[in-house]
């Protein structure tokens, strides 16, 4: 269940980063940007990153809601604050002589603890009843256009 969590959240935030080109997406630039600056490095791009990740993961844990979308955001669930905010935040500067298989270990325990500690929250927006009553006969002129055309293209098959 855990990896099904890591993949649809890693799925979410590809499809929002390849929304836009390269030059138009902040976020896409700076994943290259800490990309670049970890394969520059001595040690590997895979500590460098598991580092970074840890080092996030410690900061994000500690906020009580982290938005994704306007409208979409990961809340802390009622309860989940007190064990979260144990223990002091790494620095990545703490854990540049980290073995991989630490780094490795910390990113699952940070990934875990922040996920089990979380609920996605999803804020409807604001619509009035004349919003919902044109969105209806909208929906109603579409669907009997809909159901007008494909009842004269089977009677044009017979």
């Amino acid at each position: 269940m855990f990896l099904k969590s890591v993949f649809v959240l890693v799925a979410a935030v590809a499809a929002c980063v390849a929304a836009s080109p390269l030059e138009d997406n902040p976020n896409l630039r700076l994943l290259q940007r800490i990309y670049s600056e970890c394969a520059a490095k001595e040690g590997g791009v895979a500590p460098c990153l598991k580092a970074r990740a840890v080092a996030f993961l410690d900061k994000v844990s500690r906020m009580d809601s982290v938005p994704l979308a306007e409208g979409l955001a990961v809340v802390r669930a009622p309860g989940a604050a007190a064990a979260e905010r144990q223990g002091k935040a790494l620095t990545e500067s703490e854990l540049e002589g980290a073995s991989d298989a630490t780094l490795s270990d910390l990113v699952v325990q940070r990934m875990s603890s922040f996920f089990n500690g979380r609920t996605l929250q999803l804020q409807l927006p604001n619509v009035s009843q004349q919003d919902v009553q044109r969105s209806l006969e909208e929906g109603m002129l579409v669907t009997f256009l809909i159901i007008a055309h494909c009842t004269q293209h089977f009677q044009l098959k017979k």
